[in-house]
């Protein structure tokens, strides 16, 4: 008698690991080639701030600011370094259809 067991492809309570603030700054830091004094100061804050929010101990109270000024110094998306908008932008989905310049390798590419 031969015996079968059957096998589900879902896991119960499944984890889905989430990228806090601090993983998306050391993610567009290190891909820039930049370290965290570097970083800090294309973006006009303090080394210690930056090692804070990479590590999770402390968080920009102005974190939109912060955000903008990585979008403006370094071309990467605010929504993405926030958090709100987990694909990266494609060509096309600039204003009036233009190309959108970002950094490679930030997340692997859907389409």
């Amino acid at each position: 008698m031969t015996r079968f067991t059957v096998m589900s492809t879902q896991t119960a309570g499944a984890m889905i690991p989430q990228w806090t603030f601090g993983d998306r700054i050391r993610k567009i830091r290190r891909q820039l080639g930049m370290t965290q004094g570097e970083f800090a100061a294309s973006i006009d804050r303090g080394p210690k701030s930056v090692a804070a929010w990479e590590l999770g101990t402390n968080a920009p109270g102005d974190a939109v600011a912060v955000a903008k000024r990585i979008q403006v110094a370094h071309g990467v998306p605010a929504t993405w370094t926030l958090g709100l908008d987990d694909e990266n932008p494609r060509p096309g989905d600039g204003p009036d259809g233009g190309v959108v310049v970002r950094p490679q390798g930030l997340e692997p590419r859907t389409r």
